[in-house]
Order: C-alpha cells, then structure tokens, then sequence
C-alpha cells in the first residue's frame, strides 16, 4: 500500500478563502456525498479572533456553497456544516483513495493524506482533480506496510467515533452509522474499534505504571 501526501489549491474552495481571510485553521471531522457532485462537510474551525458570524457571511457568499450553518463556538473552536457544489472534492469522495488526514495551510492549500492500493489510484485522483481545475502537487509518495496502513486506518477510525459520539451516553452515533461512514461491514468496525480501545488502555497503563 502508498501512503500519498496531495498539496491541493481547488479554485474559490471556501476553506482557502476563509482560512486566507481569517487566518483561522480547518479541519475535516467527516464528509459525504452531496447530489451528483457536491459533498456534504463537517469541519472544526479554530476561530481564534475571528467573528464567527461574518466567517458565515463569508462561506454563504462562496458562489460554490449550497448552504451551510455554524454552531455557537466554544473555547474559539466552532463546527461547520457546509455543502459544496464541488467537482474536486467529489472527485476525492469516489476515488479509491482513503483520506486520513485534511488540514488546511496558511497558504490556503489543502493538506490532504491517503492511504491508496497502488500508483494508479493515486494518479487517477490526481487526473480527476486537474480536470475540475486544480492545482496539484504531490508531497510524497511512499511505500508502507500493511500493518502501519490498517494502524492508521484504525486511528482515523477511532477518533471519529470518539469525535462524533460513539463513546457518549446514550451514544450519538450508531456502529452501523460509522460502518456506512467507512464502507466496511458492522463486524469489522467493531473488531477495530475494540483492537484501538485495547491500544489506548495499554498504552494508558503502561505509562501509569511508569509513573
């Protein structure tokens, strides 16, 4: 497996704006399909002085957002919901490239981390982005194990459970809702949920009894 860093400037893409803007930082927490070509986001908003209802005036008057609504922020962090007319993160939403991780730079490029099969997933990523017009650059691309794949993959799996509430009481998400999410099956999201937990509590302890 390859694990591909992509440096991504999407044309009039609200989080370069806002980020440019405000010089706040994004970061996706969950993301779906939105129609034929759009995609539906979460995003965590780190405001620090920003006016979070002009940061709204400005996602709503990016001529590529449908809608979009921002809860009240809490210790300058705040979550928006935004829904994008958007070839190019509709390209990396069906593409065969798992997205780890996605950080928005100063710069306004979008940081974004997969995990792919081969060069050939990730070259068709790349040819979907350049035809909805943008600039790609690749970061890295490098060979990684099986093992440290499915790590991060159960990582990244864990903290959107643990982020959107699968832990909480009573739970605010269901296992079939993170299944779905991560278009694997009920039994194999549990089983990587329960192997992450045993990491956390092994580590927890371990650290405890070096204390």
């Amino acid at each position: 497996m390859l694990d591909a860093e992509l440096l991504v400037r999407i044309p009039r893409n609200w989080m370069s704006e806002i980020t440019e803007k405000f010089l706040l930082r994004t970061r996706i927490v969950d993301r779906k399909a939105y129609g034929t070509h759009g995609v539906h986001d979460l995003v965590e908003l780190e405001l620090g002085e920003a006016d979070p209802a002009e940061v709204l005036r400005t996602i709503r008057h990016n001529p590529f957002v449908a809608k979009a609504s921002l809860n009240p922020p809490e210790r300058g962090r705040a979550l928006a919901s935004v829904s994008t007319r958007c070839m190019a993160c509709h390209a990396l939403a069906t593409s065969a490239c798992f997205l780890v991780r996605a950080n928005t730079r100063p710069d306004g490029l979008l940081d974004w981390e997969l995990i792919a099969d081969d060069r050939g997933a990730v070259s068709s990523l790349v040819g979907g982005l350049e035809k909805a017009g943008c600039e790609v650059t690749l970061g890295h691309l490098k060979e990684v194990e099986d093992e440290e794949a499915l790590t991060r993959r159960q990582e990244e799996i864990l903290r959107v459970a643990f982020e959107r509430g699968y832990f909480d009481y009573p739970k605010r998400v269901s296992i079939r809702d993170l299944a779905a999410r991560f278009h694997v099956s009920i039994s194999t999201i549990s089983e990587i949920l329960r192997k992450g937990q045993t990491k956390v509590f092994a580590s927890y302890f371990a650290e405890k009894k070096g204390t």
